[in-house]
């Protein structure tokens, strides 16, 4: 009887180990994409916004910030239409003074872009949501990952010039 039971248990306690050891390395992997993935889209968000601000830094005169929207004038009278295109944000800018347009696309994994100006028209709200896509993911999980960012921007211009 108790050569049987050392004929069958190393093989039970074998398996069970392997068994063990894929669960774990499989939840390490689905771990790690998830991390990537959350890391990137908080990436972007923040990416996004540091683009906003950039444009936006020359701004001095709003012509409409509503919602995925913002249209506005540069010191050097360049008028810039920002927006979002699907998945990506859009700045347009038309030359004054020339017939150039020069529209430059960033890569930024869109959910949702709003634009909000206060009624002063000196602080401007960004909101930036960035989200995956199934195909990112692993698994067939319904929810979708998202990166949040929301920055106030000064605009400095637009408040010295109209005291």
């Amino acid at each position: 009887m108790n050569i049987t039971i050392d004929i069958i248990l190393p093989p039970i306690i074998v398996a069970m180990l392997t068994g063990m050891i894929l669960t774990t390395s499989s939840m390490i992997i689905d771990s790690t994409v998830e991390n990537r993935l959350t890391y990137e889209l908080q990436n972007f968000a923040n990416t996004s916004l540091e683009i906003i601000a950039y444009e936006v830094r020359g701004s001095q005169e709003v012509l409409n910030a509503d919602g995925p929207d913002l249209h506005f004038i540069r010191f050097n009278q360049d008028t810039v239409h920002m927006y979002k295109s699907g998945r990506n944000l859009l700045v347009a800018t038309d030359f004054a003074g020339t017939s150039v347009n020069d529209t430059t696309s960033y890569p930024a994994k869109f959910g949702d872009l709003v634009f909000d100006l206060d009624p002063a028209g000196i602080m401007l709200t960004v909101s930036v949501t960035t989200e995956s896509r199934a195909e990112q993911e692993v698994g067939n999980n319904a929810e979708r990952f998202k990166g949040f960012a929301v920055k106030d921007i000064y605009l400095r211009n637009l408040h010295l010039s109209n005291p």
